[in-house]
């Protein structure tokens, strides 16, 4: 019986704890250090040519070596590791297992197999929202900034927590594009609802941001967008990898999930104040230009003038018409009246079409109404010519 000198290769969905000599064909997708009690070890997730994937843990005493040998995009032979459930509290692979390097591990055949680079899985963001999640399992989520309120860097947080804020703060300052901001954020961990609410968050060594990026991912993305969409700088409809839609809470959500008060007291309140409140609509006010205002493609403000370029008040020329949403309306109840104010996010998830689409349609039914009444004048001055 001839015994062959090669071990065969193995794949990933198949490794398990009953054995540690495994020889696997790999590329590696990702790779990044993490730091534990003052020590920096390596971390890695790596794909065979079926697609599967497995975390990989390179202790700290073999870092320096291989940190240099190993890159991402890159493919080897791997064998030889110590299989160990996968109990992390954050896992970067949702297999049941981990490998952890050791004095055994070989690598060798650097760029000789041929393994596609995978395609990058978005958790949708309804299965996050249905709860079709865990808590220790990291994910890639994609979609357009809809909407952005005050930022501030605190000294309190992680220096690993700023970077991340830092970094986002000043792409958005110093961004020339009037484009939509995409951002995309790889291993980002879930955060139930609490006394935040329901979030995706980056870690403090996994998570990967890329914002507007050159990369397929972001590009496709941005190709599924509506065109009114792809011209604006913030998403004026909820847009998501892979779901779109109201998300308008039902009345059951919205009375398990905040305090009820009366409209005579919600006029009293001196602070930011999540309630719920009943009254009726009596007016419907109008600004300048009725029930819409152009934003600026840089901050939240409004940009003003008859013609592009339009300008805030902090001095951003914005050369294109950015479309939202404002309306401004006398509300009662019993004998208490109020003024309420109802931006963009919530009237477009009432009406369920963006301010943008919503003026264009209009626009367009004007032209044809006005089209049609030169149409009826010409024809009448034709009628009448010819009598």
């Amino acid at each position: 019986m001839e015994i062959p000198l090669e071990r065969p290769f193995e794949t990933i969905a198949a490794v398990t704890n009953k054995k540690d000599f495994w020889k696997l064909a790999v590329r590696v997708k990702d790779k990044w250090t993490v730091v534990k009690d003052g020590k920096e070890h390596l971390e890695m997730i790596i794909v065979d040519a079926k697609g599967n994937n497995i975390q990989v843990v390179i202790p700290t005493g073999y870092k320096a070596v291989y940190d240099k040998i190993l890159m991402e995009n890159t493919t080897y032979t791997l064998s030889n590791f110590q299989v160990q459930n996968n109990d992390l509290a954050f896992k970067a692979s949702d297999h049941k297992y981990m490998l952890k390097w050791n004095s055994a591990t070989n690598v060798v055949d650097v760029n000789l197999h041929d393994i596609p680079i995978p395609n990058t899985k978005f958790k949708p963001f309804a299965e996050i929202i249905s709860g079709k999640w865990r808590s220790d399992l990291l994910v890639h989520v994609i979609g357009m900034v809809q909407d952005m309120g005050y930022c501030q860097l605190n000294e309190g947080n992680g220096k690993k927590l700023q970077d991340y804020a830092a970094r986002f703060i000043q792409y958005n300052k110093d961004r020339k594009d009037v484009g939509p901001l995409i951002i995309m954020l790889n291993y980002c961990k879930i955060k139930e609802e609490g006394r935040y609410p329901l979030s995706v968050s980056n870690t403090y060594s996994f998570t990967k941001m890329f914002l507007n990026d050159n990369i397929p991912e972001i590009n496709l993305f941005r190709e599924s967008l509506p065109k009114d969409e792809q011209l604006v700088s913030s998403s004026q409809i909820l847009c998501t990898q892979s779901y779109t839609g109201s998300q308008v809470a039902t009345q059951d959500d919205l009375l398990s999930k905040n305090t009820v008060l009366p409209l005579s007291q919600v006029i009293q309140l001196d602070q930011i104040t999540y309630c719920v409140t009943v009254a009726t609509i009596q007016k419907v006010n109008s600004n300048k230009n009725g029930w819409y205002y152009f934003a600026c493609h840089k901050c939240p403000k409004i940009a003003k003038g008859d013609k592009p370029p339009y300008t805030c008040e902090d001095g951003h020329n914005t050369e294109i018409e950015i479309v939202r949403y404002k309306l401004e309306m006398d509300v009662s109840y019993e004998s208490d009246r109020c003024n309420f104010v109802v931006w963009d996010r919530e009237v477009t998830q009432m009406l369920g079409i963006s301010a943008a689409q919503l003026r264009s349609n209009m626009i367009q039914v004007q032209f044809k109404l006005i089209i049609y009444r030169y149409l009826n004048t010409l024809l009448f001055f034709l009628l009448h010519r010819s009598m």
